[in-house]
């Protein structure tokens, strides 16, 4: 037991926790869980997780101590500490909380993702409209439903979505949708700039 008691790693762990004692950081702002466990295997040292408080999708970032790590790809030992948060977890927790505000959206259209196959259909409506001026959003994530991206669009109070299936592709047409009045297009592909234009 004595043993335990002296090992380095408890030692560490009680140097942190009075380290964030004496910083005066709430309590209620972090939690020590001994069980916590992370899936990359260079960590040599204290892990940790980050979370935001009524988000239902877990953590949106961690990282911890790695003593080696930096030693692989260069000449001697450096430790360090780091951490790196997840892009799409942190837009889901921020559209969870209501934390975009409404007012400040500039974007006019939004340009789904119909499937991950399709992808580069929908980055070259982007490239198109990005090069005459008009503000547009692709959506973030490749497997999501339409529906999803509908809904996302609506709570952005975005005006035109663009869609782009197997039928857009095959044809060389867009469809474009307009929420507000939920009137849809099939558009040539080389007219539906004019659209946005009027």
């Amino acid at each position: 037991m004595n043993k335990i008691e002296n090992s380095k790693p408890l030692e560490t762990t009680d140097a942190i926790l009075k380290m964030l004692k004496n910083l005066g950081i709430n309590e209620n702002n972090y939690e020590f869980s001994p069980t916590l466990a992370r899936g990359l295997d260079y960590y040599t040292g204290t892990i940790f997780e980050i979370k935001i408080e009524g988000y239902s999708g877990g953590s949106v970032g961690g990282g911890g101590r790695y003593d080696n790590l930096i030693g692989l790809f260069a000449n001697r030992q450096i430790p360090a500490v780091g951490f790196a948060f997840g892009f799409d977890r942190l837009m889901e927790a921020m559209e969870e909380q209501n934390l975009f505000p409404a007012n400040l959206n500039t974007t006019k259209v939004l340009v789904t993702v119909f499937s991950p196959e399709l992808l580069d259909n929908s980055i070259r409506v982007c490239e198109i409209l990005s090069q005459n001026n008009i503000n547009q959003e692709l959506y973030v994530d490749p497997n999501a439903k339409m529906e999803k991206q509908l809904k996302y669009a609506d709570k952005k109070q975005i005006p035109y979505v663009v869609i782009i299936g197997p039928d857009e592709a095959k044809n060389n047409t867009v469809t474009v949708k307009n929420l507000k009045t939920r009137e849809q297009k099939a558009l040539p592909f080389d007219q539906f700039l004019d659209l946005f234009k009027e």
